[in-house]
C-alpha cells in the first residue's frame, strides 16, 4: 500500500508542476493565485500551498518526463535533488540514488560530502 501512495503522489506532484508551468506560459499567473485554485478544488491546503507548488513546478522542470523510474524515490529525495543546479550533477545523485537504494540520511550525507 505505501509504495503505491508514493507513486501516486509523485504522479499527482509530477502533474502539478507540469499544469502550473503550462498555465504560466498560457497566462502571466502566479503560483500563490495556482495554490488557491488547487486548494479551492481540492481541499489539502497544507499540499497545496505557494511554496509547495514552487517545489513541484521545479520538480517537473527537473524530470520534465516522467517515467516509471520517478517511483523509485520518494518526495524527500526529489526535495532534495532539485536543489542541485547544475543538471548533470543532479542526474548523477539521481542515479547513485536509485541504483545505490541507500536510505535518504545515506543520501543527503552523500551530497553534502561532494560539494
Amino acid at each position: 500500500m505505501k509504495n503505491y501512495l508514493i507513486k501516486n503522489r509523485l504522479f499527482l506532484f509530477w502533474n502539478v508542476g507540469k499544469f502550473t508551468c503550462e498555465m504560466q506560459k498560457r497566462r502571466d499567473i502566479e503560483d500563490k493565485k495556482i495554490a488557491n485554485y488547487l486548494q479551492y478544488y481540492f481541499g489539502m491546503t497544507e499540499t497545496f500551498s505557494s511554496s509547495n507548488i514552487r517545489k513541484m513546478k521545479a520538480f517537473y522542470l527537473s524530470f520534465p518526463i516522467y517515467t516509471k523510474h520517478i517511483e523509485y524515490l520518494d518526495w524527500n529525495y526529489y526535495l532534495k535533488l532539485i536543489t542541485i543546479r547544475k543538471k548533470s550533477l543532479r542526474m548523477f545523485y539521481y542515479q547513485v540514488a536509485i541504483f545505490s537504494r541507500c536510505d535518504y540520511d545515506t543520501f543527503v550525507s552523500l551530497i553534502q560530502e561532494k560539494r
